[in-house]
C-alpha cells in the first residue's frame, strides 16, 4: 500500500509539473507575441518618420540648390562675368 501511494503521489507531482510546466511555456510564448507585436508597430512608426525626414531634406535640399542658382545669377549680374 505505501508503494502505491508513492507512486500516485509522483504520479500526481508529475501531472502538476507538466501542467504548470505548459502554462509557463504559454505564457512566455504570449508575452514574446505581444512585445514583437509591439516592436513591428514601433519599427512601422519609425519609418514613417524616417521617410517624413527623407522628404523634408529632399526639399530642403532642392531649395538650397535653387537659392545657389539665384545667388550665381545675381553675382552674374552684378560682376557682369568677372570673378
Amino acid at each position: 500500500m505505501p508503494q502505491d501511494r508513492n507512486q500516485k503521489s509522483s504520479s500526481d507531482f508529475s501531472a502538476f509539473f507538466d501542467k504548470v510546466s505548459w502554462f509557463a511555456i504559454t505564457a512566455v510564448a504570449i508575452y514574446v507575441a505581444t512585445q514583437l507585436n509591439k516592436m513591428s508597430d514601433s519599427v512601422t512608426n519609425l519609418n514613417q518618420n524616417i521617410a517624413v525626414m527623407v522628404q523634408k531634406i529632399q526639399y530642403t535640399e532642392k531649395t538650397l540648390d535653387e537659392h545657389g542658382q539665384e545667388i550665381r545669377l545675381i553675382k552674374e549680374k552684378v560682376y557682369g562675368g568677372r570673378r
